[in-house]
């Protein structure tokens, strides 16, 4: 079974860049043998980018524990790197491409340098993630494996070192983490409780902005214990990934009553199932405290804000999903049955409260806020498949 790279993002769609390849990617290091730096980085729709230098200049990269690093050709022909042996990629959606893979001789985040990292190399022309963040890579967890990473959202801070008594945090007893494949993925134990109570090892994903990812994979080991209540079904894509845009497919939508990570619980949290084969915990995670990963002591560890441990995160939704098709806003599912003999997956979205999205750069869905989050009804113009334009009134339930 070939080994796998996940790295996936959250908008109003899901937008993946898992990576499964053969090759193992953990090799390089940082030249010091101690190190210890703090970095400011840019928060950007639950996307953590941060500086990093090569050859005297500095470009922009995500940080992405769930991916191996990568640059983008564009990067990859503007400095020196070694060429490594090309790898076969199939990502999240199970499209596959030949991607390149290089070492770069070195590599500066803050005041650490590390050298001889290998990178996939992404050659595509387009691609919503590096165009709309305007980004060059992601520094992924084959750079941190034998790191310390810790995140504070609040002070828009990452601090990465080798020793952990240097992260200014109180610590408790943590958890266990797992580092997984050919770029030491960090993996997580959690619960799942409704009826029954599940366990799941997933992915700690900071390349994903929301709470937890479910897959399909797990929810199907998971069903007889009927953890995912309020269940809602829909045919179509909302995920966009290394590749393009999935192959239209079933997905679940539900809640899960309640969510144990570390040592905090999550109650009434809203998810979908993704075909991936594993689920994730993103960035949604920071909103209620700091993180710290300590990749080679092998533990995580959750800082709550305050002293509750118990947080309601229910929220309302609308009765569709949507997603980008030929950089268009388009339904990507319809969950809601009374809506489903109205509107199609593929429909194009034409306007939502009297605005025109047609005129509206398309990196505008990906990177400002989501007019899906700030109100409780929408009234859009849609394009149907045969061209004709029609209107719906959406109310979030």
């Amino acid at each position: 079974m070939k080994k796998q790279y996940i790295f996936a993002l959250l908008s109003l769609f899901f937008i993946h860049t898992s990576a499964y390849t053969q090759k193992n990617l953990n090799k390089g290091k940082a030249l010091d043998k101690e190190y210890y730096t703090e970095i400011a980085f840019e928060y950007l729709k639950g996307k953590i980018i941060i500086p990093v230098v090569i050859e005297g200049v500095t470009y922009r990269f995500l940080l992405d524990t769930g991916a191996p690093n990568l640059i983008t050709s564009k990067l990859k022909n503007s400095i020196k790197t070694r060429a490594l042996k090309t790898n076969i990629v199939r990502d999240a959606n199970n499209k596959k491409r030949t991607m390149k893979v290089v070492s770069i001789p070195r590599l500066t985040l803050g005041e650490i340098t590390f050298k001889n990292i290998p990178n996939l190399v992404y050659e595509l022309d387009e691609n919503i993630i590096f165009d709309c963040f305007d980004i060059d890579g992601f520094i992924g967890s084959n750079l941190l494996r034998n790191s310390v990473l810790h995140i504070n959202l609040d002070k828009k801070i990452i601090a990465i070192t080798n020793k952990i008594d240097t992260i200014d945090a109180k610590f408790d007893d943590g958890i266990p983490m797992t580092l997984v494949g050919n770029q030491k993925s960090p993996y997580i134990p959690i619960q799942l409780k409704g009826h029954k109570t599940a366990k799941e090892s997933l992915l700690f994903d900071t390349g994903m902005p929301d709470l937890y990812d479910l897959s399909i994979k797990t929810y199907k080991k998971i069903k007889p214990h009927h953890i995912l209540n309020n269940v809602s079904s829909g045919v179509g894509t909302s995920s966009i990934s290394l590749f393009g845009n999935a192959n239209n497919n079933k997905h679940l939508r539900g809640f899960i009553p309640e969510f144990h990570v570390a040592n905090m619980t999550f109650k009434n949290v809203a998810t979908q199932t993704t075909v991936d084969n594993h689920s994730r915990v993103g960035t949604g995670l920071l909103a209620h405290g700091d993180v710290t990963l300590n990749f080679e002591g092998k533990r995580f560890y959750f800082h709550p804000k305050g002293k509750n441990t118990v947080v309601d995160v229910n929220e309302k939704l609308f009765g569709i999903s949507t997603t980008m098709i030929k950089n268009k806003i388009a339904v990507g599912i319809v969950w809601d049955n009374t809506l489903k003999g109205k509107i199609k997956s593929g429909d194009q979205i034409l306007s939502i409260n009297n605005i025109d999205y047609t005129k509206i750069p398309y990196c505008n869905f990906v990177t400002k806020p989501s007019i899906f989050k700030d109100t409780d009804t929408l009234h859009i113009v849609y394009k149907n498949k045969e061209g004709l334009a029609k209107e719906l009134t959406l109310i979030k339930e």
